[in-house]
């Protein structure tokens, strides 16, 4: 239980240290890995195979054991940035399931936190296959590294129609109806006065 709790809090701190400093290439690397999980996997798979090959030929030689040993650690510091990057993408449906908007490097701390308690979680309780669920979370991740270092790149996000405001009505068609006993109320009443026989005006009844 101890060494699942440092192994959880070294990669939940290194998940906000490599967002923090690298969050563009952890970005498309989370892209890549989501929309080509099956390249992801096999490139993690070739990198596995031909990689410790590589190194101990470089060991045999002696004096390019630094190399080698330079090669090895390379070769974690690549499978440590692709297990954040699939951390970044749990974060980040995570948030969105949450209706929250988290910063990226809380997003990665978050899902690399749940990722690594998961997997290393399993991996205690049994024993005999526990491994493989790490094993493949770690070659897929490694694979979308791969992927992106030989210069593969996330497709475009689909195109969003843009929507046509609605055009405000002009003064003239806005403009209130006059209502007509308004308007005849308004108007003072006009007197008539008739003349008699004699042609003088007859004054109007007070």
């Amino acid at each position: 239980m101890l060494s699942t709790f440092f192994s959880v809090f070294f990669m939940t701190t290194m998940a906000i240290g490599i967002m923090l400093l690298l969050p563009k290439q952890t970005e498309r690397t989370s892209r890549v890995l989501v929309q080509q999980p099956v390249a992801s996997g096999g490139m993690g798979c070739l990198t596995v195979m031909v990689t410790p090959i590589i190194l101990v030929a470089l060991a045999i030689t002696i004096i390019l054991i630094p190399v080698s040993l330079l090669g090895a650690a390379l070769l974690v510091a690549l499978v440590i940035f692709g297990w954040v990057a699939i951390g970044l993408e749990l974060g980040k449906r995570l948030a969105q399931a949450l209706h929250q908007d988290w910063h990226p490097a809380v997003s990665a701390g978050i899902g690399t936190f749940g990722l690594t308690l998961v997997t290393l979680g399993l991996s205690r309780v049994i024993i005999c296959v526990g491994w493989i669920l790490p094993f493949l979370v770690s070659m897929v991740g490694l694979g979308a590294v791969m992927l992106v270092f030989f210069g593969a790149r996330a497709l475009p996000a689909p195109a969003v129609a843009a929507v046509q405001p609605a055009v405000p009505p002009s003064p003239v068609e806005s403009a209130p109806p006059i209502e007509a006993s308004t308007s005849l109320e308004s108007v003072p009443p006009v007197e008539i006065t008739a003349p008699d026989e004699s042609g003088e005006e007859i004054p109007p009844p007070s």
